[in-house]
């Protein structure tokens, strides 16, 4: 089943750039406890947070490209050859739309894109640094001591470019890794994203998932709570959330960030729910289930979110500490659905 998932995730795409992404946390029970931790607050618009591992052999960023979330940019087909595009990755480290989210510590990292799949002969650029791919694809970029002060809002941009004859072929893998003990306060987390610019041929019938991110690292007892994120492989949809209130407890901050998408901008009326002026909808159901309502749409570049669910103290949130990964996605303490609506007139 999960392979299935990770499937239907590579068929995500955007047209033409990535915007706003939702933050991983970490909630290993070694790392954290607490929900107000300082993790969410180094972020990225297409990076993901990713837990860090110390890397072997030493040097070697954590695990390999195919474990990072993918974002896959989608462009016409037929374009002339040379045809050059740009984007850019942020990152930063406050919660965009919240004046109050702003790390209070000092955040140093190495920053480092590789280009695998490059058009031979054609130049690439990171920031200011150019250099000429070679026959076998290959190159890389790398930005060391990067640092975000505290108590203040603070980003970097790194903006990277690809051609018309990359598509369908080229993979840009992106790192954002604290140094000098600044794991200490992005709760041992590191940033990180798998690009793959395709056309439009590629595109992939609507669906709609959710599964426990956090379930390629131990077992559902060795956490606090979960990060649950949910997926569309196409189009605008309006997605539901639902939890057992007996078990979760959602992320206040989650609301937060939906509440901030679009704000001030021409774009914002595009992230309010169908026939509606709201971004969001809470809502009580049958039972103890509760739920959470909200628009997702590749045109915006909000294809993945990320959110947390922290557990509760009750005696039923204690049995799933029993449960295999695959017998709590069974138990549908957590479950989404989705259905695809019409783009904002």
């Amino acid at each position: 089943m999960f392979a299935a998932l990770l499937l239907c995730a590579a068929a995500l795409l955007c047209v033409g750039t990535t915007t706003a992404l939702y933050m991983n946390q970490s909630f290993l029970r070694s790392v954290a406890r607490n929900q107000d931790q300082e993790a969410g607050k180094f972020n990225s618009n297409i990076l993901a947070s990713q837990m860090y591992n110390p890397p072997s052999p030493p040097g070697d960023y954590p695990y390999s490209s195919s474990d990072y979330p993918i974002r896959v940019l989608t462009y016409p087909k037929d374009l002339p050859s040379g045809r050059e595009f740009n984007d850019t990755i942020t990152v930063r480290n406050y919660i965009p739309g919240n004046a109050s989210a702003v790390s209070q510590y000092r955040i140093d990292y190495d920053f480092k894109i590789i280009y695998r799949g490059c058009t031979n002969g054609f130049t690439y650029t990171v920031n200011d640094e150019t250099k000429t791919a070679g026959p076998d694809g290959e190159l890389i970029f790398y930005i060391a001591g990067e640092t975000l002060p505290g108590r203040a809002m603070s980003s970097h941009d790194y903006t990277f470019n690809f051609y018309s004859d990359d598509l369908d072929s080229l993979t840009i893998t992106a790192f954002a890794v604290p140094v000098s003990g600044s794991l200490n306060y992005t709760a041992n987390q590191f940033l990180a994203a798998r690009l793959t610019p395709c056309t439009e041929s590629n595109i992939k019938p609507f669906s709609c998932v959710g599964l426990y991110s956090d379930r390629t690292t131990g077992a559902p007892a060795d956490y606090d709570a979960y990060n649950y994120e949910v997926l569309i492989s196409n189009g605008r949809a309006e997605v539901t959330v639902t939890w057992d209130s007996d078990v979760f407890t959602l992320d206040p901050f989650f609301t937060s960030r939906l509440s901030a998408q679009g704000a001030g901008t021409a774009e914002e009326a595009e992230y309010y729910l169908p026939g509606t002026t709201q971004k969001y909808r809470l809502e009580n159901g049958t039972g103890t289930e509760r739920s959470i309502t909200f628009v997702m749409d590749y045109s915006l570049g909000n294809t993945d979110y990320i959110i947390p669910f922290y557990i509760k103290g009750t005696s039923k949130a204690t049995v799933i500490h029993g449960f295999t990964w695959s017998e709590l996605e069974t138990a549908e303490y957590i479950k989404v659905t989705g259905r695809e609506v019409s783009a904002t007139p």
